[in-house]
């Protein structure tokens, strides 16, 4: 592959092959790098005659100078933060679009942090010094708390005296350092383990990849902080060399982007980009009339013992009486409301929460029996509001008719839910009263090492409506038949419930 200007980046993506620009910047977006462009910013006035190259202004309006030219300033209005030269700042008497720290806290807003992001770029060592890291870095919230993605290319001890080593290949890092900067935080982040109080290993490439002089590498690295998932990948020309697969971690929910050098000169960087995601999230809304969905039975979910139940729910009236969730026919497992309480059955056990829930909010709701406590526990957003003991195992073989077998989302045998239900999940075991907070956060049970291989069920109701089927993404994989018409329905502030379960005090 041909590199005409050694800026790293191969001809066959150069935007400008004829001039080094690493950064790759084309301000107007036509494809030619601004380094190669004689109208940067594309407004059919040629950079030299511009009052404003950078943004794109055609009219040339230049208010202090619209009468003489020994008034103007010579700069375009649109490039100056006093363009009718009263002495009087413009940020000082415009709205947020226009200023630089919009909510009055001292941080400048264009040290630009994320939430769901795609970061690429090009990385090229030309030099034959040096054998130590490089990287990036993302979700920086300060100089002690931030994900690190680094890379060496050979096994070295950060001293001869220390235990500290940086072992070659792909690592990355979730650093929460009690310490800040300095001596410790800096062993912590060459030695290549987790160092208690400075950072933890989330991945490292098993293959142990390492990188090499004079040849350029691309990577990706995807940050989905509503699904609290990681990816990286990387690239030499069009082969993948390391994919780190999901990651899952809820330590940080967003920050700034970076690069990342220790101890290593001569590191060009090059096309750095950043595009943020949006999530698409749904939910499934019933009408309380003829709307619900068959899933499978006591038998398929290997019910012998303890189990949990949770989804997310809003409703708009407590007066809908018995609107069944989660139930077979005659109640053999029931989750249901009624009046805004919440009850659970198992056998002719029954547990029932001490208050209604709130309408017009969405709720997370779990309920959970605990065979080795004999216990049934209902929780709505992670809090315990429901218990009955002494709930001894039952024998569920006796069950053998639809009636109280069959499990059904959205009914029973004479009523239906009205409203919305959203992450439906089933585990054929008790989630452990220190984990109920995590697993209401994580909209996915594949963020459960732990737990993946109970999860029975998972419908995430993320599809179109018209669908004749839910997709299951748990270990059954059995599609939820959709009797009715139920709707499905774009669900942003669901996601906004869950982040402030998680994050109180944002």
């Amino acid at each position: 592959m041909t590199h005409l200007d050694g800026d790293s980046v191969l001809d066959i993506s150069d935007n400008c092959q004829e001039a080094a620009n690493g950064e790759q910047t084309d301000t107007d977006g036509d494809g030619i790098g601004d380094v190669c462009d004689p109208d940067l910013d594309g407004d059919g006035i040629n950079n030299s005659d511009d009052n404003c190259p950078y943004l794109k202004n055609p009219l040339q309006t230049d208010v202090n100078g619209m009468y003489t030219l020994e008034a103007s300033d010579q700069v375009g209005d649109d490039c100056v933060v006093d363009s009718d030269g009263d002495g009087i700042d413009d940020r000082d008497q415009v709205g947020d679009n226009c200023v630089v720290d919009s909510d009055g806290d001292g941080i400048d807003d264009s040290e630009q942090t994320y939430g769901s992001m795609k970061y690429s770029g090009t990385v090229y060592v030309p030099s034959d010094k040096g054998d130590n890291y490089i990287g990036i870095v993302f979700g920086y919230v300060n100089n002690r708390k931030f994900y690190l993605l680094s890379w060496k290319p050979t096994n070295y001890n950060f001293e001869t005296t220390t235990f500290q080593t940086g072992v070659k290949g792909l690592n990355l890092k979730v650093v929460n350092s009690n310490t800040g900067p300095g001596q410790t935080l800096a062993y912590a982040l060459w030695h290549s383990s987790t160092t208690v109080n400075q950072d933890t290993v989330l991945w490292q490439d098993g293959n142990m990849t390492r990188w090499s002089n004079y040849t350029s590498y691309k990577w990706f690295l995807w940050h989905y902080t509503d699904l609290n998932k990681i990816r990286f990948q990387l690239y030499d020309v069009d082969s993948l060399l390391a994919d780190s697969g999901d990651i899952y971690d809820t330590s940080i929910t967003g920050g700034r982007v970076g690069v990342y050098q220790f101890g290593q000169e001569s590191v060009l960087w090059s096309d750095l980009k950043v595009q943020c995601i949006p999530r698409d999230n749904k939910a499934l809304y019933l009408d309380g009339v003829d709307d619900y969905i068959v899933l499978t039975n006591i038998t398929r979910l290997d019910i012998y013992q303890s189990f949990s139940v949770g989804l997310w729910i809003k409703i708009d009236s407590l007066a809908g009486g018995d609107m069944p969730l989660f139930c077979t026919d005659t109640r053999t497992i029931c989750l249901w409301l009624d009046g805004g309480f919440i009850h659970g059955s198992y056998g002719n056990n029954t547990v029932t929460s001490t208050s209604t829930i709130n309408t017009n909010q969405w709720i997370s709701l779990l309920y959970i029996y605990d065979e080795s406590e004999y216990s049934m526990t209902l929780y709505v957003n992670g809090n315990s509001v429901g218990v009955t003991s002494d709930v001894t195992p039952i024998d569920l073989t006796q069950y053998i008719t639809d009636e109280d077998t069959l499990f059904y989302l959205g009914k029973n045998s004479n009523n239906f839910y009205k409203g919305y239900v959203d992450e439906f999940v089933f585990y054929n075991v008790a989630l452990l009263g220190t984990e109920i907070n995590d697993h209401i956060h994580l909209p996915s049970i594949t963020k459960y090492p732990t737990f993946h291989r109970y999860g029975k069920l998972y419908y995430k109701m993320d599809q179109t409506t018209g669908s004749m089927y839910l997709k299951d993404e748990g270990l059954l994989e059995v599609p939820g038949q959709i009797q009715g018409s139920p709707i499905l329905e774009d669900v942003k502030p669901q996601d906004y419930s869950r982040f402030n379960l998680e994050y109180p005090d944002n």
